[in-house]
């Protein structure tokens, strides 16, 4: 290796940040105030998300509510558009019909 060559670079604040997993529908609207916001950003972590945690408990996740069904208008797994539209504030995991697996480990179930 060369150490005057870089062989690829980052930005830190572009490429880390911090998240909230798995809080219940009502409380998103409350965490995610302005005001608590301002102070997550604020604590250096750079970007803020927060996800479902449904690859744990084996779950569907709607993330955008564009999309389409596979199988017919209203049956089979969605699929979610790749495009992004309006901001989704709640987001929802569904078990799978045919999930394959005996334990949630998101929900310890």
């Amino acid at each position: 290796t060369d150490p005057g060559h870089a062989l690829n670079r980052f930005v830190p604040a572009q490429a880390f940040g911090a998240g909230v997993d798995g809080v219940p529908y009502p409380a998103v609207a409350r965490i995610y105030t302005p005001a608590n916001v301002a102070k997550m950003l604020g604590a250096g972590f750079g970007t803020v998300s927060y996800r479902l945690y449904t690859e744990l408990s084996v779950q569907d996740w709607h993330w955008n509510p564009a999309g389409g069904f596979s199988e017919t208008a209203k049956q089979g797994y969605w699929t979610s558009s790749a495009t992004p539209g309006a901001a989704t504030l709640h987001t929802f995991g569904y078990r799978l019909p045919r999930r394959g697996f005996t334990h949630d480990q998101g929900n310890d179930d």
